[in-house]
């Protein structure tokens, strides 16, 4: 068992997450010691060092960089006194928020903290139980977002509107006539899907990435390559791959796991309860993807739709999921990359067994003017590909 996962850290984070509604207001002073005997006359206790803060971590970021809500483990030495953090933020002492710690959030070596809302990047202050205190050398860098994981990583095709782009580099021996460009070819008919002009840059390369889109809308599943059109094989030659080849997906099957598409009445679109979506099954906690590219439009949880999530398409159409385990990954407002993990099937609301309840809106979107479609062919489709 490694030992970031051990139960004690486990009982740790568990009793952090607890305190995680004071963690977004200004706490009271520190009470003062209780009156005792001193530390040498107890025969036995040992008076902790200055707390030194030597590193700042939280999941998939840069050290000393965390967003607001994220568990923030700090490391260094003499910090199993700690009773407090203040995260400084600027130079004013108004945007201080000082977060309390319980007995189980600190060890000798490494300190558990839930980073607050309204904290703003600066300097850390640990105050100890003693009343002591000590601020880092280092600022912490505090951001809005969790990075996005990427559950099309491991894919070998790429997804529209993933994190990967297809990427074609060249070099301009010549000034480009009108026309001269950097062209996406569908391999199976022929067609030129989307063109780029040549363009210099500083030092007379140029470099085109592609998301797999073609104004609003995803190119269609299949094989591209990028090239030089004639008049660009005119002024300029490539860099690397003359031909960089890719199979690309239009859209990813959300379940990144094992699973089972519905196929009874009651959990296809329609029928008798005017169900406005599909039921996909799978374990509980098995991560679920964005299918396509947006901004997240709605979070929320529902008596019936339990914790869900809604994106908003580039074209205009939505895409929801709901039942999931826990609350989603992501906040509205936040543009997704396809592929990114919005959150974990789950069984929340009216659920009867772990699933996914995914719907599909037509344009403006959900509850925006939009009506849900039946998703079962799109599914079907999307599980064959990915």
């Amino acid at each position: 068992m490694s030992p970031a996962h051990t139960p004690t850290r486990a009982r740790r984070l568990a009793a952090l997450l607890a305190l995680a509604a004071a963690a977004v207001a200004v706490a009271a002073p520190a009470a003062p010691a209780q009156d005792g005997p001193a530390p040498e006359a107890t025969g036995g206790l040992v008076v902790p060092g200055k707390p030194v803060v030597s590193t700042a971590l939280c999941a998939n970021q840069r050290s000393w960089t965390c967003a607001r809500g994220q568990v923030l483990t700090l490391r260094g030495d003499d910090l199993s006194a700690a009773r407090a953090v203040i995260y400084l933020g600027g130079a004013d002492d108004g945007d201080d928020v000082r977060v309390p710690l319980g007995p189980r959030a600190a060890q000798a070596g490494e300190l558990l903290t839930i980073v607050p809302r309204r904290a703003r990047s600066g300097p850390l202050k640990i105050v100890t139980a003693l009343g002591t205190a000590t601020e880092t050398e280092q600022d912490l860098s505090v951001v809005d977002d969790i990075p996005g994981i990427d559950d099309a990583r491991r894919l070998t095709k790429l997804v529209a509107g993933g994190r990967r782009p297809a990427v074609f580099r060249y070099r301009l021996e010549d000034a480009p006539a009108t026309g001269a460009a950097v062209e996406a070819v569908r391999v199976s008919d022929g067609r030129v899907v989307r063109r780029w002009p040549l363009e210099r840059e500083g030092d007379a390369t140029g470099e085109v990435r592609w998301d797999g889109y073609v104004g609003d809308e995803p190119a269609r599943t299949g094989t591209y390559v990028l090239r030089l059109n004639r008049g660009g094989e005119a002024a300029a030659s490539a860099v690397g791959d003359a031909s960089p080849q890719f199979d690309l997906l239009e859209a990813l099957f959300p379940i990144r796991g094992r699973h089972t598409i519905g196929r009874t009445e009651t959990q296809r679109f329609g029928g008798a309860r005017d169900h406005q979506g599909h039921d996909v099954f799978a374990r509980c906690g098995t991560p679920l993807a964005a299918l396509s590219k947006g901004v997240v439009h709605f979070t929320g949880a529902h008596g019936r739709a339990g914790n869900y999530v809604v994106v908003n398409q580039p074209n205009g159409e939505s895409y929801a999921y709901m039942h999931l385990r826990d609350a989603p990954l992501v906040r509205k407002g936040q543009r997704v990359f396809a592929g990114q993990r919005l959150g974990y099937v789950g069984d929340t609301g009216r659920a009867f067994g772990c699933h996914l309840h995914i719907e599909l809106w037509t344009a403006p979107g959900w509850y925006q003017g939009g009506r849900p479609r039946d998703p079962f062919a799109d599914l079907v489709r999307w599980d064959a590909w990915s």
